[in-house]
């Protein structure tokens, strides 16, 4: 008999600690978030997880094609993720909806109980994505228009690397301009210049947005003082090459027919047309995009509300009207709109459980040019599986064990 309690007794030790090391797993992961990268990636990002004992040390990314919500099924593929909380998944099929959950890896190789909130998102050929630009375009080619300089301005705000294509409107010759981002504290940009030269300027901090107050007129076909010939003279820019820096006014993408300019007569208001009688041109530069979309869920299953945040358009012109805020429901159709102000940027969303969700922010300025954000999607179902499920076996293994000792007892 004591034999007998001993091993009963081992037994349950041995599963009392598998069930209260259950307890101690990484937290589920929360906020995960899913960006369109290009027509082939995604950007998925999510909050930090917990652990009561152990370090974060990484996370698993797992995605497919067909959604998880039962105990048995499995994604068809998944990635760990080490030192950071995002991450780009590349090598997708365009037009297909892709399911992504994520769980956290503590420093004992201990993993999330389950699955984080699953992310439904369709990879849209037809929204604008990051596309690889030619490094080499021939001269005599034009840029596609798909890749101007309309971001340009907003890339100047926070230097992050970007680069961008243009015709230069003097030479006809395809141009480009790259921002390197931060080095040595300065902001680097080169743009390419006829005769084989460049411009190279390393802007300080305080000069980043009046250098993007320059580029939205001129990647708006707007006329503007030269703000470069004023760095080139502080030494914020340098002409690397031969020949002398050929002044642009404005970008030209197609420079025949945005070169014709029709013919009107004077009014005789003396030598000079007095500012009240001299026409202007039609604005037609839409807003920088909103950016930054995110949900916060905290609230989705306790009251059935989303909070959905932005950052809303850098108003560089002042001339920002209204936002309007669209919202589906899984793959239909997008909602009507919602007007709701040009300085809002956080809204609360009645949302039903057990969704997909998807959402996007038009900015309009005053003269009805529209920008639009990039598409964010959320959901609201609730993990119903998960990589782990430990404290179940513990226990089953526990009563399984227990029974079948008590079973050899009887037959002794």
């Amino acid at each position: 008999m004591k034999k007998l309690f001993s091993v009963v007794s081992v037994t349950f030790i041995f599963c009392l600690f598998g069930v209260v090391n259950a307890f101690s797993l990484p937290s589920q992961v929360e906020g995960v978030q899913v960006q369109k990268a290009s027509d082939t990636s995604v950007r998925i990002s999510w909050r930090e997880a917990q652990s009561a004992e152990d370090i974060i040390i990484g996370y698993k990314v797992y995605f497919g094609t067909s959604s998880v919500q039962e105990a048995g099924e499995t994604y068809d593929d998944e990635v760990v993720v080490y030192g950071g909380i995002e991450t780009t998944i590349e090598n997708l099929q365009p037009g297909t909806t892709y399911y992504f959950a994520v769980t956290a890896i503590d420093s004992e190789e201990n993993e999330s109980e389950n699955y984080s909130a699953e992310a439904e998102f369709l990879l849209s050929a037809s929204e604008t994505g990051t596309e690889p630009l030619d490094q080499n375009p021939p001269e005599e080619t034009q840029p596609k228009q798909e890749i101007p300089c309309k971001l340009l301005p907003e890339k100047f705000i926070s230097c992050e690397e970007y680069t961008c294509q243009f015709i230069h409107p003097l030479t006809s010759q395809g141009m480009t301009r790259t921002i390197e981002g931060v080095v040595g504290e300065r902001c680097k940009f080169i743009e390419t210049m006829p005769n084989d030269q460049r411009l190279e300027c390393n802007f300080p901090e305080d000069m980043q947005i009046p250098v993007a107050q320059y580029y939205q007129k001129i990647v708006g076909g707007q006329e503007t003082e030269n703000i470069l010939q004023q760095a080139m003279d502080n030494g914020q820019c340098l002409i690397l090459g031969k020949g002398d820096l050929v002044p642009l006014e404005k970008d030209i993408l197609q420079p025949e027919e945005e070169q014709t300019v029709p013919f009107e007569p004077q009014e005789s208001f003396g030598p000079e047309k007095p500012e009240e009688f001299k026409s202007a041109a039609p604005d037609t530069t839409p807003p920088i995009e909103a950016m930054n979309l995110s949900v916060d869920s905290q609230r989705i299953q306790s009251d059935g509300v989303a909070v959905l945040s932005w950052k809303k358009s850098l108003d560089l012109e002042n001339d920002l009207s209204d936002q309007i805020l669209y919202v589906r429901e899984g793959l239909d159709a997008w909602d009507s709109g919602y007007s709701i102000g040009k300085n809002i940027e956080t809204l609360e969303l009645d949302v039903e459980k057990g969704q997909n969700y998807e959402f996007k922010v038009v900015s309009v300025d005053a003269a009805g040019n529209r920008s639009e954000s990039r598409v964010f999607s959320f959901s609201t179902k609730l993990p119903q599986s998960g990589p782990a499920g430990m404290i179940g076996v513990f226990i089953a293994l526990f009563v399984l064990g227990t029974l079948g000792i008590l079973s050899a007892r009887r037959r002794a």
